[in-house]
C-alpha cells in the first residue's frame, strides 16, 4: 500500500513541477512532446498513421528508448509496460494485456512480427518465440491494448502487440556491432552489415550469437539467430522485399517449481521435484515478401506473404532412460496471405479493404516411460480460416468518424493416435464457424495538440482445434464430463473504451477507461493425456490507464499506472477474480543528461499480487517492486558504451508459481556493452 500512495505522490508532484514550468516566462512547448504526440503507429489501420488520428491507448516503444534502457530481449520491453503482466510456465513466457489471465493470455493475445502472428497452435507444449527477436533490429514495439479484431481477427480480447523490425528505411544499409556481457556468464555478439548492391537494391544482413547460465542452478542457454534481408526499389512509388530468417535456441533446464520450504532455503537450487538431464531445442525458419504500391496520391497497396516453420523438442531421461523418460515433439507450420488497399476519398476520408489468409498446421509426438504415466502417441491439429475486412475512417471538421467489420470463416481438426491404448485415440474431428467483428469510434480533435475518444468493439476467439474434443480422466468424468466432443462454443466480447491524449501543463499525458464484457469465454483444464474443455458463462473486465511524460531540459520524468478489476460474474466460479491478474501495475522513470553524450535512465516497475487458481482458494502472492538502471556515453557519434543494474534493490520475487510451489526471478544482476555503427 506505502508504495500505492508512493506513486500518486511522485505523480501529483510531477504535474505540480510541470505546473510551475507551464506558467514561468521561460516554458517553451518542447520538441519531445511534439514528437510523441505526432508519433506514427502502423498496427491500428495496417498503414501508418498519427497517434492523435487513433482511438486506443497505445504504448509505443521505439528502438530509440530499447538502446537507450537497455533491454536485452523483447521480454524485458514488455515488462515495462504497466499494462502488461508476463507470467512463465514449462514451455515459455504468457504475454497478457488487460487482464485475460495466465491461462487465457496465449489465446487472447494477438503477438505480430511485422504483422504476422508468432502464436504457436499448440498452446500447452509449444513456446512463444520471442527470443528469436534480436532488439537491436527493433524499430518500434506497438501495444495496444484491449482489441483488434476487424483487423486482426480471432484472439485480441485483450488487445495486439505488434513488432515492428529495422527492414532498412528505405534503402539505408544498416552496418553495427554490438558486444555485451553480464551477469551469470552472458555473453552476446551482435552483428548487422549492410549495402547497396545497386542504387535501388538493399542487401541487409543480421547475426546474433548469445550464450548464457542463470541465476538458477543447472540452468542454461545458447541462442543463434540471422536473418538477410534484400530489398529492390521497382520505381519512385512501389518495392519489393525478401526476408529469410533462421533460429535455434537450445536450453538445459531442470524446470520444476521449489516448495514452499526449499524456496525459503534456497531460491536458487534445482529442487526435489525436478527432472534431470532436461533439455529443449527450438528451430524456427521464416520467409517473408512484402510488396508496396503507391497506385496514386489516393491508393496505396500491399501484398504480404509468410511462411514459417518451427519445431519444439522437449527431452527429460531423469538420469537413467531405461527407468524414466520424456520426449515430445511439436513441428508447426504457418502460411499467412494478406492483400490490403487504403483508399484517400473525398476531405481527407480513409477506407481500408483486406483479405487474409492463414493456415497453420500442428503435429505432436510423445513418448514417455514413467511410474505414474506411460505414453505413445501423436496427435495431429490444424486451422485454416479466410476473412475479409473493411474499416473506414469518415471526417467532418475535427471530428473522425470510424466503422469497422470483419468476416471470418474458421475450418479446425484435431485427432490423437494412442498407440499403447487405442481407447485413448480420439476421432479426427471437424469444426467449422463463421465470425462477425464489429468497430464503432469517435475520435473529436479539440486542439492542435489534444483528442478525445471513445470506442467500441465486437470481438471473438474460435476455439483451437484441441477443444473439439473432450478425453476426460475418472475425476474429469465425476464433474459431468464425458468423451466425445466438447460443443465448445466460441467466445464473444463486446468492449467500450473512452480515452483523451495531450500536452497539458507541461506533461504528456495519455488516460483510457475501459469496460470488457466476454461471453463463453473458453477454458481448458486437464495434462496432455486428458483434458476437458467448457465454457466459462461470463467474464467482465473493467479497468483505467494513465501515461504521463514531463520534460524539463535535461529532466525527463515518465509515469504510468494500470488498474484492472477482472472478475468472473457468472458461472462454475461465479465471483471470482480471474488469476493472475495483478489488480494495480504502475512504472515510474527518470532520464537525466548530464552532458549531450552522457545519460542516466532509472525505472521502477510495481507489479500488484495475484490470485493463482479461479477458486481463489489459494490467496493472493507475488507483489514486487524492481527497479533497474543504466548509464549510457556516447565516445563518438557513432560509438556507444552502456553499463546497468537491474533489480537494483535486490526484489526477491517469483516469476512462476502455483499452490505453495514456487520459481525464482533474478536477483541483482549487472550488465555492459558497446554498440559501434560503421
Amino acid at each position: 500500500m506505502k508504495l500505492k500512495f508512493a506513486a500518486i505522490g511522485t505523480i501529483l508532484v510531477s504535474q505540480i513541477y510541470a505546473s510551475e514550468s507551464f506558467f514561468t516566462d521561460n516554458f517553451e512547448f518542447d520538441e519531445n512532446s511534439a514528437v510523441k504526440l505526432e508519433e506514427s503507429v502502423i498496427t491500428t489501420t495496417g498503414f501508418e498513421t498519427s497517434i492523435r488520428n487513433t482511438t486506443s491507448n497505445i504504448a509505443i516503444i521505439n528502438s530509440k528508448e530499447i538502446q537507450e534502457k537497455g533491454y536485452k530481449s523483447v521480454e524485458e520491453v514488455l515488462q515495462s509496460q504497466p499494462t502488461i503482466n508476463i507470467t512463465k510456465d514449462a514451455f515459455g513466457s504468457r504475454i497478457d494485456l488487460r487482464g485475460q489471465g495466465g491461462n487465457k493470455a496465449r489465446s487472447n493475445v494477438k503477438i505480430l512480427v511485422d504483422g504476422v502472428s508468432i502464436v504457436p497452435l499448440n498452446k500447452s507444449h509449444s513456446s512463444l518465440p520471442l527470443d528469436m527477436i534480436n532488439v537491436d533490429n527493433i524499430e518500434a514495439i506497438e501495444v495496444i491494448p484491449g482489441g483488434g479484431a476487424v483487423l486482426y481477427g480471432s484472439g485480441t480480447s485483450g488487445g495486439v502487440i505488434n513488432i515492428i523490425t529495422k527492414t532498412g528505411s528505405g534503402l539505408n544499409p544498416i552496418n553495427k556491432i554490438n558486444f555485451e556481457a553480464g551477469s551469470y556468464n552472458r555473453g552476446k555478439v551482435a552483428v548487422s552489415s549492410g549495402a547497396l548492391l545497386n542504387p535501388n537494391t538493399l542487401l541487409q544482413t543480421n547475426v546474433v550469437y548469445e550464450k548464457s547460465d542463470s541465476y538458477l542452478d543447472e540452468k542454461d542457454s545458447k541462442v543463434v539467430s540471422a536473418d538477410i534481408l534484400t530489398k529492390y526499389k521497382i520505381s519512385n512509388d512501389s518495392d519489393i522485399s525478401f526476408k529469410y530468417e533462421k533460429y535455434n535456441n537450445k536450453s538445459h533446464d531442470p524446470g520444476a517449481l521449489l516448495t514452499a520450504k526449499e524456496y525459503e532455503e534456497d531460491r536458487t537450487q534445482v529442487g526435489s521435484n525436478a527432472d534431470k538431464n532436461q533439455f529443449t531445442t527450438t528451430e524456427k525458419d521464416l520467409i517473408n515478401s512484402t510488396y508496396n504500391k503507391k497506385i496514386n496520391d489516393n491508393l496505396k497497396f500491399s501484398i504480404q506473404g509468410t511462411y514459417q516453420l518451427k519445431k519444439d523438442e522437449f527431452d527429460s531421461d531423469n538420469g537413467d532412460r531405461s527407468k524414466e523418460f520424456t520426449n515430445n515433439n511439436v513441428r508447426e507450420e504457418q502460411i499467412d496471405f494478406k492483400p490490403k488497399l487504403q483508399m484517400k476519398y473525398g476531405n481527407d476520408n480513409i477506407l481500408v479493404l483486406g483479405y487474409d489468409y492463414n493456415y497453420i498446421t500442428s503435429t505432436r509426438d510423445v513418448s514417455s516411460l514413467a511410474p505414474k504415466r506411460t505414453q505413445e502417441n501423436r496427435d495431429n491439429r490444424s486451422t485454416e480460416s479466410h476473412s475479409i475486412y473493411a474499416l473506414n475512417t469518415y471526417k467532418i471538421n475535427k471530428l473522425e468518424l470510424t466503422q469497422g467489420i470483419r468476416f471470418n470463416h474458421t475450418e479446425n481438426n484435431y485427432e490423437t493416435k494412442d498407440k499403447i491404448s487405442s481407447s485413448s485415440s480420439t476421432p479426427k474431428t471437424t469444426g467449422k464457424m463463421d465470425n462477425l467483428a464489429y468497430e464503432l469510434a469517435a475520435n473529436y480533435l479539440y486542439s492542435d495538440t489534444g483528442n478525445i475518444y471513445s470506442k467500441w468493439e465486437r470481438g471473438f476467439n474460435t476455439p483451437n482445434p484441441t477443444s473439439l474434443f473432450n478425453n476426460p480422466d475418472s475425476t474429469q468424468i465425476q464433474d459431468g464430463y464425458t468423451y466425445g466432443l466438447s460443443d465448445v462454443k466460441e467466445e464473444t466480447y463486446n468492449s467500450f473504451e473512452v480515452g483523451v491524449r495531450d500536452f497539458i501543463l507541461g506533461s504528456y499525458i495519455s488516460l483510457s477507461a475501459f469496460y470488457s464484457k466476454t461471453d463463453d469465454e473458453i477454458y481448458r483444464d486437464g495434462t496432455s493425456k486428458n483434458w476437458v474443455s467448457y465454457n466459462v458463462d461470463e467474464t467482465e473486465r473493467k479497468g483505467i490507464e494513465l501515461y504521463l511524460e514531463q520534460y524539463f531540459g535535461k529532466l525527463t520524468l515518465s509515469e504510468s499506472y494500470s488498474y484492472i478489476d477482472a472478475e468472473i460474474t457468472k458461472g462454475k466460479y461465479e465471483g471470482s477474480k480471474v488469476p493472475d491478474v495483478s489488480q494495480n501495475s504502475f512504472t515510474l522513470g527518470v532520464k537525466y543528461e548530464f552532458t549531450p553524450n552522457f545519460n542516466a535512465i532509472a525505472t521502477t516497475i510495481y507489479k500488484d499480487a495475484v490470485y493463482i487458481d479461479n477458486e481463489n482458494d489459494g490467496g493472493k502472492i507475488n507483489e514486487h517492486v524492481v527497479t533497474n538502471l543504466v548509464f549510457n556515453y556516447n565516445i563518438k557519434e557513432n560509438m556507444r558504451v552502456y553499463a546497468g543494474i537491474n533489480n537494483l534493490f535486490n526484489e526477491l520475487y517469483a516469476n512462476q508459481y502455483r499452490t505453495n510451489m514456487y520459481r525464482a526471478a533474478n536477483e541483482r544482476n549487472y550488465f555492459a556493452g558497446l554498440n559501434y555503427t560503421f
